[in-house]
C-alpha cells in the first residue's frame, strides 16, 4: 500500500494496527466512493467511461517500479496451487516475474464517486509476479465467476461483457497494449475451479455443480488455444 501510494494512487491508510485475542487487526482509512459494481448500478450511463478507468488505473500499477520489499510469486502460488503438468512446465517457460501487481483487482475492490475512480481497497494480496496473471484473475472476476440465480441474468451478463470490453480499452490506452494470452487465462481459470469446487461441495454461495463443469469446459478451450 505505501508503494501504491508513493506512485499516486489513492489507498487507505493504516489508522491502527494491533492483536485482538492473538488475532492480527487493522483500522484503516474510511475512503470516498462506493464499489465500482454499486456506481455503475446507480448510473449505468457511467459505464464505459468507469470501466475505461478501471483498466487504466490497473495499468498505472503494473507501471510502478517493482519495489524489492514487495514479495515475489510464481503464476502458479498466486491462488490454489496449479498441478496440471503440462500447464505448470508452459507457465514456468514463460512467466515473467517482474511487475508490481494487486492481485484481487475487481469491481469490489475499486471505489467510485461521482463518475472517477476515488481508492483501490484490498492490498494483502499484492506481489511482484507476471502481469498477465493479474489480468486474467480479472478476467474471471469480471466474465466468469456464476452470477446469483436471477431472471435478469442474460442482462447481467451483457453488462458484464460490457465492462470487459471497455476495461480491456482502458488498459490498452494506458498501457499501449493488453497482453493477456491464453495461457495465463488457461492459469487462472484452473486456480479458481478449486475455489469453485469448494464452494460447491461445502454448500457456500450459490455455484452448482454445472457452474464447474461450465469452468472446466473453459479450461479445455483456454488450454487448446494455448497450444496444450
Amino acid at each position: 500500500m505505501e508503494c501504491a501510494r508513493h506512485a499516486g494512487l489513492a489507498v487507505p491508510v493504516n489508522e491502527a494496527v494491533g492483536d485482538v485475542d492473538g488475532v492480527p487487526v487493522f483500522i484503516q482509512q474510511l475512503m470516498p466512493g462506493m464499489p465500482l459494481v454499486d456506481a455503475v448500478k446507480r448510473r449505468p450511463w457511467q459505464l464505459a467511461s468507469l470501466a475505461r478507468q478501471f483498466g487504466a488505473l490497473q495499468a498505472h500499477i503494473h507501471s510502478i517500479p517493482a519495489p524489492s520489499t514487495v514479495r515475489r510469486l510464481g503464476v502458479g502460488q498466486i491462488r490454489n496451487t496449479i498441478d496440471d503438468g503440462p500447464l505448470t512446465e508452459a507457465l514456468a517457460r514463460e512467466a515473467r516475474i517482474d511487475t508490481f501487481c494487486h492481485l484481487d483487482y475487481h469491481p469490489l475492490n475499486v471505489l467510485a464517486h461521482g463518475g472517477t475512480l476515488t481508492a483501490v481497497l484490498d492490498w494483502p494480496g499484492a506481489a511482484i509476479t507476471d502481469r498477465r496473471a493479474d489480468l486474467a484473475f480479472t478476467e474471471n472476476a469480471l466474465l466468469r465467476i456464476p452470477l446469483p440465480p436471477s431472471l435478469i441474468n442474460a442482462l447481467l451478463n451483457r453488462v458484464r461483457r460490457r465492462l470487459h470490453h471497455h476495461w480491456r480499452e482502458g488498459y490498452q490506452a494506458e498501457a499501449g497494449e493488453f497482453p493477456l494470452t491464453p495461457l495465463f487465462q488457461a492459469a487462472s481459470v484452473v486456480a479458481y475451479i478449486s475455489d469453485l469446487e469448494a464452494a460447491v461441495r461445502e454448500g457456500r454461495g450459490w455455484a452448482t455443480n454445472a457452474d464447474v463443469i461450465t469452468m472446466r469446459s473453459e479450461q479445455q478451450r483456454l488450454m487448446k488455444a494455448a497450444g496444450l
